[in-house]
Formats: C-alpha cells, structure tokens, sequence
C-alpha cells in the first residue's frame, strides 16, 4: 500500500469516528477497531503531528534563537532555558499525540 493510500485511509477512519461521535453513536466496539485500524496504517502519529511539522522547523528556529539569547546574556539561568526550549519543542507533540482525534 502507497503512503497516500494509506493517508487516504486514515483520514476517512478519522471523519468516519468524529461523525459517529457528533451523532452519539459511537461505542466502544467501534473504538477498539478503530485503535486497531490507526495502528496498523499510522502507527507513528504522523496524521496528527501533520500541522506542526508544517510549522516545526520556523518555531524550532525561534525557540533555539531564544535559548541562544539567553546562553549569551544570563549564563545562569541557560540551564532552564534550556529545559524550557526542548519541553517547548517536544510538548506540543505529545499533546497532539495524546488528545489526537
């Protein structure tokens, strides 16, 4: 299966799920199939993290630039900065993954 078929699919499982919970029909049969579904065609996520690998290598720019700023000017403090820019980095992925659709 080509990776556009299988974006495809996986998008139309996702339409398919967000239409049967707006009309309170979904149930956890369907969920069960569907986590089965999504791991067999998308198993890394790659459908929800789409958007923010869109805009990922400008908001990696601006936070790396950031915590530069701050290794230059408040060397002490560099070592939080630092934690900060990486859990700004790899946060919003995780919550993507975790809440995805």
């Amino acid at each position: 299966m080509t990776e556009s078929e299988k974006e495809s699919i996986t998008a139309g499982v996702i339409a398919s799920k967000q239409a049967c919970v707006q009309q309170n029909t979904w149930n956890e049969n369907d969920q069960s199939a569907f986590a089965f579904l999504r791991t067999k065609l998308d198993p890394y996520h790659t459908y929800e993290l789409s958007g923010y690998f869109k805009i990922l290598p400008i908001y990696a720019a601006a936070v790396y630039l950031a915590v530069l700023a701050v290794q230059q000017s408040a060397r002490g403090i560099f070592p939080i900065a630092y934690g900060a820019g990486v859990a700004a980095i790899v946060a919003p992925a995780l919550l993507l993954i975790v809440f995805g659709p």
